[in-house]
């Protein structure tokens, strides 16, 4: 079902840092669009102590765009209450107000999946999403902001294919840029990360400037 806005969380007044990198970036394109961040593997151990962590840091110093969401799909059974208590101790552990860290989960939603590549379970995500992405309006001109969307792959690469397939059928933006970030290893070896790359590049259709690799990034 698709929330209304009565029915999502508020957030709260405060002050999001300034600092001198995210007022160099305040005109950049990106920054005036909307983002939805889609997080797979979302109720794992690496999206609860590396992923998500490390998008709050980013909330924070106010280098997402205003009209951000971020919606964590995964096999377990979660709403997104049970969502935003699962993350919240970890996230409070690396910022220290407890405000910010509420503003940051108001903008987590979660799907729940019966596989990686559950095509109905990402149709409905993404439903709700675009519901919500309907609503973001450019202040200036009055028209919908155009619509980034960004994928996360925390999930083992033997189902990086289900998860690329499921994606290319129901959450590409078709106004906006799609990009696809995956952690490492890639593969166990160059044979098998060969045959990762051609997976995703026929499912997903993307080209090598919209993929990435992450190597892994100790927060502390």
């Amino acid at each position: 079902m698709v929330l209304s806005q009565q029915q999502r969380p508020q957030e709260q007044s405060y002050q999001l840092k300034q600092n001198p990198f995210s007022t160099m970036l305040s005109n950049f394109p990106f920054l005036q669009e909307s983002m939805c961040i889609v997080i797979i593997g979302a109720s794992g151990d690496l999206a609860k102590k590396k992923t998500y962590p490390s998008l709050l840091k980013l909330y924070e110093d106010n280098l997402l765009p205003s009209d951000t969401i971020i919606w964590g799909y995964a096999r377990s059974k979660k709403t997104h209450e049970s969502l935003r208590a699962h993350l919240k101790p970890y996230l409070v552990k690396v910022c220290g107000s407890e405000l910010v860290v509420d503003g940051f989960l108001s903008r987590c939603y979660y799907q729940s999946g019966s596989s990686y590549g559950d095509i109905e379970a990402y149709g409905a995500m993404m439903k709700e999403a675009e519901a919500m992405e309907s609503s973001f309006i450019n202040p200036n001109d009055g028209q919908k902001r155009r619509c980034n969307r960004l994928f996360y792959l925390a999930i083992p690469p033997n189902v990086f294919g289900d998860a690329g397939t499921a994606i290319k059928e129901t959450a590409m933006s078709i106004s906006g840029w799609n990009r696809l970030i995956i952690e490492k290893p890639f593969g166990r070896d160059l044979e098998s990360c060969d045959l990762l790359s051609k997976q995703l590049t026929g499912c997903l259709l993307y080209t090598s400037d919209a993929a990435d690799e992450l190597d892994g990034v100790d927060l502390g």
